[in-house]
Protein backbone atom coordinates (compact mmCIF):
# COMPACT_ATOMS: atom_id res chain seq x y z
CA UNK A 1 0.00 0.00 0.00
CA UNK A 2 1.36 3.48 -1.10
CA UNK A 3 0.27 5.40 2.42
CA UNK A 4 2.17 2.52 4.51
CA UNK A 5 5.89 4.06 4.56
CA UNK A 6 3.71 8.00 6.23
CA UNK A 7 2.21 5.79 8.47
CA UNK A 8 4.64 6.29 11.30
CA UNK A 9 5.20 9.54 10.59
CA UNK A 10 1.51 10.50 10.65
CA UNK A 11 0.74 7.92 14.05
CA UNK A 12 3.51 10.19 15.91
CA UNK A 13 1.39 13.46 14.93
CA UNK A 14 -1.65 12.34 17.13
CA UNK A 15 -0.32 9.60 19.29
CA UNK A 16 -1.51 11.28 22.97
CA UNK A 17 0.86 9.91 26.06
CA UNK A 18 2.74 7.63 23.67
CA UNK A 19 0.17 5.43 23.48
CA UNK A 20 0.04 3.18 20.44
CA UNK A 21 -3.42 4.04 18.31
CA UNK A 22 -5.87 1.35 18.15
CA UNK A 23 -6.59 -0.74 15.40
CA UNK A 24 -9.88 0.81 14.53
CA UNK A 25 -7.66 4.81 15.17
CA UNK A 26 -5.57 3.26 12.94
CA UNK A 27 -7.62 2.33 9.94
CA UNK A 28 -9.58 5.86 10.32
CA UNK A 29 -6.07 7.14 10.10
CA UNK A 30 -5.47 5.10 6.70
CA UNK A 31 -8.43 5.68 5.51
CA UNK A 32 -8.12 9.65 5.93
CA UNK A 33 -5.09 9.50 3.98
CA UNK A 34 -6.26 8.46 1.29
CA UNK A 35 -9.32 10.50 0.88
CA UNK A 36 -6.66 13.70 1.32
CA UNK A 37 -4.40 11.99 -1.22
CA UNK A 38 -6.83 10.99 -3.25
CA UNK A 39 -8.43 14.90 -3.38
CA UNK A 40 -4.76 16.22 -4.22
CA UNK A 41 -4.52 13.78 -6.71
CA UNK A 42 -7.69 15.41 -8.47
CA UNK A 43 -6.95 18.76 -7.73
CA UNK A 44 -3.09 18.55 -8.92
CA UNK A 45 -4.32 16.96 -11.92
CA UNK A 46 -3.78 18.66 -15.39
CA UNK A 47 -6.42 20.54 -17.04
CA UNK A 48 -8.45 20.43 -18.65
CA UNK A 49 -11.42 18.85 -17.31
CA UNK A 50 -14.13 17.47 -19.68
CA UNK A 51 -17.43 16.52 -18.46
CA UNK A 52 -19.37 13.43 -19.86
CA UNK A 53 -22.86 12.48 -19.44
CA UNK A 54 -23.23 8.13 -20.05
CA UNK A 55 -26.58 6.75 -21.22
CA UNK A 56 -26.75 3.92 -19.17
CA UNK A 57 -30.06 2.38 -20.00
CA UNK A 58 -30.19 -1.57 -19.99
CA UNK A 59 -26.06 -1.12 -18.84
CA UNK A 60 -24.10 -2.50 -16.06
CA UNK A 61 -24.14 0.95 -14.32
CA UNK A 62 -20.67 -0.02 -12.41
CA UNK A 63 -18.64 -1.14 -15.73
CA UNK A 64 -15.54 0.67 -16.31
CA UNK A 65 -15.61 0.64 -19.74
CA UNK A 66 -18.92 1.50 -22.36
CA UNK A 67 -20.25 1.83 -25.74
CA UNK A 68 -19.05 4.89 -27.56
CA UNK A 69 -22.84 5.94 -28.55
CA UNK A 70 -23.49 5.82 -24.13
CA UNK A 71 -20.69 8.70 -24.20
CA UNK A 72 -22.11 12.73 -24.55
CA UNK A 73 -19.60 15.12 -24.12
CA UNK A 74 -21.08 17.96 -22.29
CA UNK A 75 -18.41 20.55 -22.16
CA UNK A 76 -14.59 20.76 -21.95
CA UNK A 77 -11.55 22.85 -21.42
CA UNK A 78 -12.87 23.81 -18.17
CA UNK A 79 -9.97 24.29 -15.95
CA UNK A 80 -11.10 23.81 -12.03
CA UNK A 81 -11.69 20.54 -10.92
CA UNK A 82 -14.08 21.32 -7.74
CA UNK A 83 -16.39 23.38 -10.48
CA UNK A 84 -16.79 20.21 -12.64
CA UNK A 85 -17.88 18.26 -10.01
CA UNK A 86 -20.47 20.84 -9.22
CA UNK A 87 -21.71 20.72 -12.38
CA UNK A 88 -21.59 17.23 -12.50
CA UNK A 89 -23.22 16.64 -9.52
CA UNK A 90 -26.51 19.18 -10.68
CA UNK A 91 -26.53 17.17 -13.87
CA UNK A 92 -26.43 13.94 -12.33
CA UNK A 93 -29.65 14.53 -9.99
CA UNK A 94 -31.37 16.76 -12.90
CA UNK A 95 -31.14 13.43 -14.99
CA UNK A 96 -31.81 10.67 -12.05
CA UNK A 97 -34.70 12.80 -9.95
CA UNK A 98 -36.16 9.47 -8.46
CA UNK A 99 -33.35 8.46 -7.56
CA UNK A 100 -32.19 7.97 -3.40
CA UNK A 101 -29.98 5.42 -3.15
CA UNK A 102 -27.16 3.88 -5.68
CA UNK A 103 -29.32 0.32 -5.48
CA UNK A 104 -32.35 2.69 -6.77
CA UNK A 105 -30.21 4.44 -9.10
CA UNK A 106 -29.21 1.24 -10.85
CA UNK A 107 -33.08 0.06 -11.08
CA UNK A 108 -34.43 3.07 -12.64
CA UNK A 109 -35.37 2.81 -16.11
CA UNK A 110 -33.51 6.14 -16.73
CA UNK A 111 -29.76 5.44 -15.13
CA UNK A 112 -27.49 8.22 -16.63
CA UNK A 113 -24.45 9.26 -14.71
CA UNK A 114 -21.92 12.05 -15.37
CA UNK A 115 -18.31 11.78 -15.28
CA UNK A 116 -15.40 14.49 -14.92
CA UNK A 117 -12.58 12.87 -16.79
CA UNK A 118 -8.58 14.69 -16.64
CA UNK A 119 -6.20 15.62 -19.75
CA UNK A 120 -5.15 11.79 -19.48
CA UNK A 121 -8.39 10.96 -20.21
CA UNK A 122 -8.71 9.46 -17.02
CA UNK A 123 -11.88 9.09 -14.91
CA UNK A 124 -11.44 11.65 -12.03
CA UNK A 125 -15.01 11.93 -10.46
CA UNK A 126 -18.59 9.93 -10.72
CA UNK A 127 -21.77 12.02 -10.03
CA UNK A 128 -23.47 8.72 -8.58
CA UNK A 129 -20.80 8.26 -5.96
CA UNK A 130 -22.75 11.12 -3.78
CA UNK A 131 -25.60 8.54 -3.10
CA UNK A 132 -25.98 6.37 -0.40
CA UNK A 133 -24.93 2.85 -1.38
CA UNK A 134 -29.12 1.98 0.50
Amino acid sequence: MILEPKLPVLESKIMSNNQPLTKEQRQQLLIGALEEENQQQNEVSKAPFTIVVMDLLDANHYADVFDDWRYKVIGENFTHFVGCTEIADRLFWALNPKAKTQADWCESESGYDVHVYGSEASRLYRAHTKLPKE
